[in-house]
C-alpha cells in the first residue's frame, strides 16, 4: 500500500534542497534525539536486542508529554502567532528564524538551545519549515526539535506526512508524533505505516508501539509483521508485543520462522509479553531452543525453564 501525494500542493515545493550543510558542533546536552542514524544500529537498539524479554519492549516515551494544546486548523493558528511574536517578541522570532542546526556525534543534525525549549518556537519552527526553503537534513531537524518546544504541533505533523517528499523528513515526523496528541498522531502514523519508504514504515511502528493508545492502529500493526523489509517485521511484532495485541498471535507464531533471526526475537519475546504461559507451551519452542542465532536461543530456553 502506497501513500498518495498531492502534486498541485505548492506550499512545501520550495522546501525540497538538496544543499550540503556544514555546522561546527558540540556536545549534545538536550536529551536523546529520537532519530536513528541512517543505515545504522544505535546502541540502545543493540542493547535491546540483546535482553532478554522483560522491560526492553517497554514503550521509550512513557515519560514523555505531549503538547496540552491541540489546534486542528494549525496553518491560521500559525500564522496569528507568528504575527504576534513579530510584534510582540522579535528578539524571539528573529532567534528561531536564524538558529543554526549542528551536528550531532550521530552525525545528525539538531537545533539546540534555550530558543528551542519555548512553547513560542512551536508556530516559529512550523513557519520556518514552510517558508524559508531549507535543506532536506535541515527540515529534518526542525521537525525533530518541535516537541521538544513544549508547543503545539500535532496537527501540522500529521498534515505534512502526507505533503512532505522526503522520506528522511517522514521519517522523522513519524518520530516526532510519538509525542503528539491523538487523534493527529494516529491519522499521522496510520500514513506512515503504509508509506513507500521502509525507513519510515519501520519508524511509524516504533512510535505506535510507544504510544498507549497505538492499538487503534492494530489492524496495520499486525499487517506489517509481513511487510516485505525484515526491520519493519521486526518492528511490527515489538510494537505487537508492547501493546499486547492479542490478535496478532497467529501471525507472531508464523514469524518464528522467519529468515531474518531478528524477526524470530522480536516475534517470540512478543508472544511471551501477550500469553507467557501459551508461549510457554508453543511446540515451536522446541526448535527455537537450538536456534543458529544464540539470542533467540537463550531466549527460547528461558522461556520454557522459567517457573
Amino acid at each position: 500500500m502506497t501513500t498518495s501525494r498531492n502534486p498541485t500542493v505548492s506550499l512545501l515545493s520550495t522546501l525540497v534542497a538538496l544543499a550540503l550543510v556544514g555546522c561546527a558542533g558540540g556536545p549534545d546536552l538536550e536529551g536523546p534525539d529520537l532519530r536513528s542514524a541512517p543505515e545504522a544500529v544505535t546502541p540502545a537498539q543493540a542493547a535491546e536486542a540483546a535482553t532478554p524479554a522483560s522491560s526492553a519492549d517497554a514503550p521509550a516515551a512513557a515519560t514523555a508529554e505531549p503538547a496540552t494544546v491541540a489546534v486542528k486548523e494549525w496553518r491560521p493558528w500559525m500564522e496569528a502567532q507568528v504575527d504576534r511574536l513579530r510584534r510582540e517578541q522579535p528578539d524571539t522570532f528573529d532567534a528561531v528564524m536564524a538558529l543554526e542546526a549542528r551536528p550531532t556525534r550521530a552525525g545528525l543534525l539538531r537545533l539546540t538551545g534555550p530558543a528551542v525549549r519555548n512553547p513560542d518556537a512551536a508556530p516559529i519552527l512550523l513557519y520556518r519549515l514552510l517558508s524559508k526553503g531549507e535543506s532536506t537534513a535541515v527540515r529534518a531537524a526542525i521537525v525533530e526539535a518541535l516537541p521538544r518546544t513544549g508547543g503545539d504541533f500535532s496537527a501540522a505533523a500529521a498534515e505534512l506526512m502526507a505533503l512532505e517528499t522526503a522520506p528522511e523528513v517522514r521519517e522523522v515526523l513519524c518520530a516526532a508524533l510519538q509525542r503528539a496528541q491523538a487523534p493527529h498522531a494516529l491519522e499521522g502514523l496510520a500514513l506512515g505505516v503504509a508509506d513507500t519508504a521502509a525507513r519510515v514504515r519501520a519508524q511509524a511502528l516504533r512510535s505506535l508501539g510507544a504510544r498507549p493508545d497505538g492499538a487503534q492502529l492494530s489492524e496495520a500493526i499486525i499487517a506489517a509483521l509481513t511487510d516485505a523489509d525484515p526491520v519493519v517485521q521486526q518492528e511490527a511484532a515489538r510494537a505487537s508485543g508492547n501493546l499486547a495485541l492479542e490478535s496478532a498471535t497467529d501471525a507472531l507464531r508464523a514469524q518464528l520462522g522467519a529468515s531474518s533471526p531478528a524477526v524470530r526475537l522480536h516475534a517470540l519475546r512478543a508472544l511471551s509479553r501477550i500469553d507467557p504461559a501459551g508461549t510457554k507451551a508453543l511446540p515451536e519452542l522446541t526448535t527455537l531452543r537450538s536456534d543458529a542465532d544464540p539470542k533467540v536461543a537463550r531466549l527460547a530456553e528461558r522461556l520454557a525453564t522459567e517457573g
